[in-house]
């Protein structure tokens, strides 16, 4: 390495040939009369010329041009699983009822003139706690407006999972139908 002391800064002469002028540096000031005379010379980086305004639709059509291309763009990108199935399809779980009823059967006797009708059924507790049980409603016959209605008033406690059969003997009349539908009262 050298000392800066034995640096030796490089000067430059500018030789001219005989009888030329030297070059004058462009000013800033001729630079604007030469592009007063030059307006066709890079007219692009210039002031635009006056002439028709621009509607205002052009960026809402922009908009809707680029949403239309994105629409399009996801449908056929595999969007259109989406709409072949327009309903959503809610899958409910099934809910037990809490007592439900089972094995339930029906047999028709003659007692002192009338028919009786004797129904077995079988209770059972589906829930986690202990439930007392409501009065069960039980609808005798086919016909809507025939239809016999019975309350049983119950009581019983069962336990979860237990279960409680029993046999009620109903007054039905004759001629009336056998089919008995059970339903507890709310």
């Amino acid at each position: 390495m050298t000392n800066k002391e034995d640096a030796i800064d490089v000067e430059f002469e500018t030789v001219q040939k005989d009888g030329a002028q030297p070059e004058k540096k462009p000013t800033s000031a001729n630079i604007k009369e030469d592009n007063a005379d030059n307006d066709e010379q890079l007219a692009v980086f210039g002031k635009m010329p006056n002439k028709k305004k621009q509607s205002g639709m052009s960026l809402p059509m922009f908009t809707l041009v680029a949403a239309v291309c994105s629409v399009t763009a996801f449908y056929l990108a595999g969007g259109h699983v989406l709409f072949e199935n327009a309903q959503p399809t809610i899958v409910q779980p099934e809910i037990q009822p809490l007592l439900q009823f089972q094995n339930i059967s029906t047999n028709r006797l003659a007692r002192d003139g009338s028919d009786v009708l004797t129904i077995e059924a079988t209770i059972i507790n589906n829930d986690k706690v202990a439930r007392v049980l409501p009065p069960v409603i039980v609808h005798i016959g086919d016909d809507p407006t025939k239809r016999r209605m019975f309350r049983i008033n119950r009581g019983e406690t069962l336990n979860p999972g237990e279960r409680l059969m029993f046999t009620n003997s109903l007054p039905v009349g004759k001629g009336n139908s056998d089919k008995a539908e059970l339903t507890f009262a709310e």
